[in-house]
């Protein structure tokens, strides 16, 4: 006789411990800053640009406020009828543009072939960083789910 197997599941056990931590910041660059160092900031700082981290830091900023409110174009944002202030104020639309298509998280001329496999290859140096940087008690270990 057939009988329906368990499938198993590998999920994620939820994380507890980080509520503390979120409390206690009272701005958004501090979180932001417990998981992206000044170096990995840095790195993004190209002088081909002609810019420094802490605009890099308002560039990375704005892109994360265009996520919560979002429009069908960039330029929306500063545009007068549909103007979105937390992004608009910050930056000129054309320095944030500028900005963001000269932005590289690593030297695409010193990468190698087999590097370029990898299909995070132009953000893994900044990703492996990121990683090191978050909290190692923020993770957690797979716990494995029964479902019929």
């Amino acid at each position: 006789m057939w009988t329906l197997s368990p499938n198993q599941i590998n999920t994620p056990s939820p994380v507890t411990d980080i509520t503390e931590d979120v409390i206690s910041l009272h701005i958004p660059l501090e979180y932001f800053q417990k998981f992206v160092s000044e170096d990995m900031i840095q790195a993004l700082n190209g002088t081909s640009i002609n810019t420094h981290t802490k605009e890099i830091e308002k560039l990375i900023g704005m892109y994360l406020m265009t996520g919560l409110v979002q429009m069908s174009g960039v330029r929306m944002y500063w545009e007068t009828d549909t103007r979105y202030s937390p992004v608009s104020d910050v930056m000129s639309r054309n320095r944030f543009q500028y900005l963001w298509t000269s932005l590289h998280f690593v030297n695409n001329l010193t990468v190698s072939e087999m590097e370029k496999k990898d299909k995070l290859w132009k953000l893994r140096p900044w990703l492996d960083k990121f990683r090191q940087k978050m909290p190692a008690r923020w993770y957690q270990k797979n716990t494995t789910l029964w479902m019929r």
